[in-house]
């Protein structure tokens, strides 16, 4: 009897036992799944700095227009550039290279007509990077232009008379297009008629005035005022007014005629006008 309640209690302890104990590869399955999302999470780790340090595409869309050559600037074409003592001063103060004021000292003195002279005598003195990297502060203190001087006021000692903002009266202002110096076909008649006047009397001497309206920097317009003045002493020198009764100035942005910021204004103010003395 002993030995049948034994056997009995051996087989219940392992019906238990076989109860509790799942087999082998269910066992595994949840060790898997862990193993295989580990990993899965691994791999999209790896893969977010993989296109976290992708080099990104190329758009050329998104590239800024490309800047015009200087020299082609309109208001430069025709300027005047001289490199003087003081010009590498300032070259200098502007951060400019030591080897750069250096080479540029070669050209001291000399005068160039146009940027495109100048520009090629820069590039073979210093080098085109070198003009590249420091071409604003060598043109902005190589330009020369024929600066206004403030005149005497009427009772002064000199006894000279301020020159009117608007001219001699009688002698018809001629006015520009924007960012232009040349002479509009419609003022052509007031000029040849002005020149009558100087040819009837050699005694007369005239200072053509050139102005700019308020858009550009100070040196661009001193620059474009002198050529607006040039360019009517040059249709008056055609018309067989002689070249010592002309003398020019630019005034640039600094006499305008209107003060108002809209374009009625600043075609006023796009001018040369005539200023006659005795």
């Amino acid at each position: 009897m002993k030995t049948n309640w034994l056997g009995w209690w051996i087989l219940v302890a392992l019906a238990f036992l076989l109860a509790g104990c799942p087999p082998a590869e269910e066992a595994k399955k949840p060790q898997e799944t862990a193993a295989v999302a580990t990993a899965a999470a691994a791999a999209k780790v790896e893969a977010a700095k993989v296109e976290a340090a992708r080099e990104p595409e190329f758009d050329a869309s998104k590239l800024p227009p490309p800047r015009p050559p200087l020299a082609d600037t309109p208001d430069l074409q025709n300027a005047r550039f001289r490199i003087t003592e003081r010009s590498l001063e300032l070259m200098q103060e502007d951060g400019v290279p030591d080897d750069v004021i250096k080479g540029l000292s070669s050209l001291k003195g000399t005068e160039f007509t146009n940027a495109s002279e100048f520009f090629d005598a820069v590039r073979g003195a210093v080098g085109a990077q070198a003009l590249e990297d420091n071409q604003s502060s060598i043109v902005r203190n190589s330009l020369a232009v024929a600066l206004a001087v403030e005149p005497a006021f009427p009772g002064s000692k000199l006894k000279l008379t301020a020159l009117q903002p608007e001219g001699t009266p009688g002698f018809g202002a001629v006015y520009f297009d924007y960012d232009r110096s040349n002479i509009r076909p419609e003022f052509l008649d007031s000029i040849r008629a002005n020149a009558q006047k100087f040819m009837a009397d050699s005694s007369l001497r005239v200072t053509l005035e050139g102005h700019a309206d308020e858009r550009g920097t100070t040196e661009y317009n001193l620059a474009l005022g002198e050529r607006r003045a040039n360019a009517v002493r040059e249709a008056l020198i055609a018309e067989g007014v002689s070249s010592g009764q002309i003398t020019t100035v630019s005034f640039g942005e600094e006499r305008p005629a209107e003060t108002g910021h809209d374009e009625e204004a600043w075609a006023k103010n796009r001018r040369a006008v005539f200023v006659v003395t005795q």
